[in-house]
């Protein structure tokens, strides 16, 4: 998939319409990101796991879409089906960039290459003024832009506290064997072997219900491998 990213203008996009990300066909996604305030969400519906890069070692809490590399199991050729869509997804086709003058600002951007834009869908701009539509995506995207960073502190603190473990989930799919590996969890015994101050702290910072949102959400990996059969069977 193509992606040109470019500075939002009025004089530019005044003409463009975006539709609805939910309709959006992403199917070769098994994982995209979340931020730690949309976990509870998406454990209603998908696994949340905990990825690491290799290059960084840094890790990212993600939903897990799909059983195989490449595999999207909530997202068809009409879009998203009636679930939770992870605000990755929703900020689509928007933004936040650097611009490539060497000050470091950052600028609402768009993506003039994908398929929600076009002639059909919301007005960006009217009369040369931003639409309420544009404005609300804008402080949605910096609220997620926001909320990313905290993201990153928590999971900073998910390490200090040396809370991950590394487990391979396996589940099968009408008889055949599917071992998911690279998943990294919170290990309960370890949460709860915290000293008490450090449990404490956890709970007041309103940690606790996010981590037993991830855990609970591990069932849902026998949904995914419902619907995998089903998609296959069709």
């Amino acid at each position: 998939m193509t992606i040109n990213i470019v500075p939002l203008q009025a004089t530019i996009h005044d003409k463009i319409k975006v539709k609805d990300p939910r309709s959006a066909v992403i199917l070769d996604s098994q994982i995209l990101p979340l931020v730690i305030q949309e976990i509870p969400a998406a454990a209603a519906d998908m696994p949340v796991v905990f990825v690491k890069n290799g290059e960084t070692g840094q890790f990212q809490a993600v939903a897990l879409l799909g059983l195989e590399s490449k595999e999207n199991l909530f997202a068809g050729p009409d879009g998203w089906a009636d679930v939770y869509v992870p605000r990755i997804v929703m900020n689509m086709p928007f933004k936040l960039v650097n611009l490539e003058d060497g000050t470091g600002r950052l600028v609402y951007g768009i993506d003039d290459a994908s398929p929600l834009v076009g002639d059909e869908g919301d007005a960006l701009y009217e009369n040369g003024t931003e639409t309420d539509y544009l404005q609300m995506r804008k402080q949605g995207l910096q609220s997620y832009v926001e909320q990313d960073m905290i993201t990153n502190s928590i999971i900073k603190l998910f390490v200090d506290l040396d809370l991950f473990v590394q487990k391979s989930l396996g589940v099968d799919v009408k008889g055949q064997r599917i071992q998911l590996d690279g998943i990294y969890l919170i290990d309960e015994s370890k949460l709860n072997a915290l000293a008490d101050d450090k449990f404490l702290d956890l709970r007041k910072r309103g940690i606790l219900p996010v981590i037993y949102a991830h855990l609970f959400s591990l069932q849902q990996v026998r949904r995914l491998a419902s619907l995998k059969a089903g998609r296959n069977a069709a």
